[in-house]
């Protein structure tokens, strides 16, 4: 959020800090302790992910997104579909343990496989915590599948995803905008609705948050 060497840049013009500050401060001071925290690690997170590498960069942009909205959005009900599918998996898996006893002692295995399913739920609390602050991930060009791709292959090959449809450009961009995205949600989490910081054909320029949220605006 800061206009120093760490991070991408003031998110808010330096004329109106008066104003994000007169209402920040007492809109942290209103939060629970834990997401005090949170907000803290998310400003740090925001910051770290200008530089240097491009895999942790976008790493720490989801992990953001992930852990604000588990703060602050229930996690919601698999639909029927995927309940039926969770069924199934835990039935198969206790006759694979009849059959297979000294396997997976620890269940492990069993634990991923029905885990997998949960990226649906986190799907769904990352839409609905954005969407609580007027945030349309798809209109400012977040992608949250590719997002959550990235950082699956960021976390567990610690690379990110070879494939002709996730090129340097698209990377940069998703990187950019989901960052973007987050930086409107915290700035009106801590209850700024003043004018913003866009990207307009290219230059930076000034516009109301409404604008901002819009989508017709590029990331800074």
């Amino acid at each position: 959020m800061s206009d120093d060497e760490l991070g991408p840049g003031l998110a808010i013009p330096s004329h109106k800090l008066g104003d994000f500050l007169a209402t920040a401060l007492p809109a942290m001071e209103s939060l629970l302790p834990e997401q005090k925290a949170l907000v803290r690690l998310a400003t740090t997170y925001i910051n770290l992910s200008e530089r240097p590498y491009l895999d942790t960069r976008l790493l720490s942009i989801m992990q953001v997104w992930e852990f604000f909205s588990m703060a602050w959005v229930e996690k919601p009900t698999l639909p029927a579909d995927l309940l039926c599918l969770r069924s199934r998996i835990k039935r198969l898996l206790r006759d694979w343990r009849q059959d297979h006893s000294s396997r997976d002692p620890d269940g492990f295995w069993g634990s991923r496989l029905v885990s997998a399913l949960d990226w649906h739920s986190l799907h769904l609390q990352v839409e609905e915590f954005a969407s609580i602050w007027n945030v349309d991930l798809q209109r400012l060009g977040v992608d949250l599948t590719l997002l959550r791709r990235v950082r699956n292959s960021v976390v567990h090959t610690g690379r990110l995803p070879e494939a002709p449809s996730v090129d340097e450009e698209s990377r940069v961009n998703l990187l950019r905008n989901a960052r973007y995205a987050l930086r409107l949600v915290l700035l009106q989490l801590l209850g700024y609705r003043g004018l913003v910081m866009v990207s307009e054909n290219g230059w930076k320029a000034i516009k109301k948050m409404d604008e901002a949220l819009s989508g017709k605006y590029g990331a800074v």
